[in-house]
């Protein structure tokens, strides 16, 4: 009888140690904009999954460059994701803020989201391309709900080490969680080619470089014309800048403003509406 009741402490104990240390693991939400198929999105829910519990929830198809836009007025069709192996993964037919904030608003069961990491972006996404990326757009989204909130994205390149990148990401998100700082948005961009350790990694600005845009336009065979979009990088980017640090090789870490408002702008206009 002794060694039952023994044994039943031990158990006790045992379960309670498990379900504190449960508790005590980070809860993210892993998202994209390249839809739930892309590879990058797989490696990066790995490797989340060794900081903390995760679930998954993204486009069912790939919605690059719909910045912070939003799906409403219409039916949105969701379902589970069963090739993410071990984890509660969903697709969601919307743009990837609208993502963010169905899978928020009701699939925790009311708990707080501590982390919301979006990507692996195939392409940076730099400077002004924060505006237009579905990817910071959903993680921006995450932040507004009160949580750390990381956009990930890679330069293109002939080789693109995901699996290297999204190590490295583990380590930002371990420093970010650890500033106990909410809401708190960064976008990362890793340059293309090998990731490893001693990759160096950079607190940058977003560049002012500008990107020269052609169009070029041509007949369409069934009447009509049409034009595809190009672009050319028109400077060098300066120094201190997110783009300047993913030419180099190294990985740019950019903290962004949420909320914000231009002072100095305020100031001037207050001044110029009071004559």
């Amino acid at each position: 009888m002794n060694k039952i009741l023994t044994w039943c402490a031990f158990l006790i104990l045992t379960i309670s140690i498990l379900v504190c240390a449960e508790e005590g693991r980070p809860l993210i939400l892993v998202c994209n904009d390249d839809g739930i198929e892309s590879e990058g999105i797989r490696h990066l829910a790995a490797e989340m999954a060794k900081l903390g519990d995760i679930m998954v929830a993204a486009p069912l198809h790939n919605s690059s460059g719909v910045g912070h836009g939003i799906t409403y007025r219409v039916p949105i069709a969701y379902g589970r994701y069963d090739k993410l192996e071990e984890m509660e993964a969903w697709w969601v037919d919307a743009l990837p803020a609208s993502c963010v904030r169905w899978a928020l608003d009701t699939r925790f069961d009311g708990r707080e989201v501590d982390l919301v990491v979006s990507g692996i972006n195939d392409g940076a996404n730099l400077g002004a391309g924060v505006y237009y990326s579905g990817t910071v757009g959903a993680a921006r989204e995450g932040a507004l709900h009160g949580a750390v909130a990381i956009a990930v994205s890679m330069d293109r390149g002939p080789e693109m080490d995901y699996a290297g990148a999204a190590a490295r990401v583990r380590d930002v998100a371990r420093a970010a969680l650890a500033l106990e700082r909410k809401p708190l948005l960064l976008n990362v961009n890793f340059p293309a080619g090998k990731i490893v350790p001693a990759t160096q990694m950079e607190i940058t600005r977003l560049t002012d470089m500008r990107w020269k845009i052609g169009y070029h336009d041509r007949d369409n065979p069934r009447g009509g014309r049409y034009f595809w979009i190009t672009y050319d990088e028109s400077s060098e980017p300066e120094a201190g800048s997110d783009a300047a640090a993913v030419r180099a090789g190294r990985i740019s870490v950019t903290p962004l403003l949420l909320l914000e408002r231009n002072e100095e702008a305020a100031a001037a206009l207050k001044n110029q509406l009071a004559k």
